[in-house]
């Protein structure tokens, strides 16, 4: 599998228009590592971010699968969504830019989606620092099914402290343990 695709879709007259620029692509299609090698790493003195400022809806997809991989890159990618960008990087017509692109209030205006099959507290933080829609946000909270009913017996659960001379044979002693006491006990 290629973890580092990227594609800039573009729609014009009818038509759809594949592997666009992203500065004048309408849709933008990437992976994590795809969009940091355009975007670049902190410190790089010629950094491409400006087609980031004008993102309107975000969508992470399987974002369990990208935390297994290299969450760094979403890290280090959100923080540029929605900047303003340099005078020099503007290819757009001025009379297309909406009024709260100018007053840095885009963020506040971004849809994020992410699809994931359980949270982890990367994905909270992600979302408590760059999904700051006004709107709100909506999560949906994962439930199970009970697996066991209510009319089972209890289990007693006993713990047992056993000492240890030597912890190289931690796990023969501990064995021994089980066959003269805990076995014993569980029998009677």
């Amino acid at each position: 599998m290629n973890d580092d695709f990227k594609m800039g879709l573009a729609f014009k007259d009818n038509r759809m228009a594949l592997y666009n620029p992203f500065a004048h692509a309408d849709i933008i299609i990437t992976s994590p590592l795809g969009l940091r090698r355009i975007v670049g790493a902190k410190g790089d003195k010629e950094r491409e971010y400006s087609f980031l400022s004008s993102i309107e809806i975000f969508v992470m997809e399987r974002a369990h699968v990208i935390y297994m991989q290299n969450w760094q890159h979403i890290d280090e990618i959100l923080p540029m969504m929605n900047q303003i960008p340099r005078h020099k990087d503007m290819s757009n017509d001025i009379n297309e830019i909406r009024e709260h692109y100018f007053d840095n209030l885009s963020k506040f205006y971004r849809q994020n989606i992410v699809h994931t099959e359980h949270k982890f507290a990367e994905l909270n933080s992600i979302a408590s620092r760059y999904f700051t829609n006004y709107q709100g946000l909506i999560s949906n909270k994962i439930t199970y099914d009970r697996i066991i009913s209510e009319n089972e017996i209890e289990i007693n659960q006993e713990f047992m402290k056993f000492d240890v001379d030597n912890f190289q044979k931690e796990a023969e002693i501990r064995f021994e343990y089980f066959k003269t006491k805990v076995k014993n006990f569980t029998i009677n």
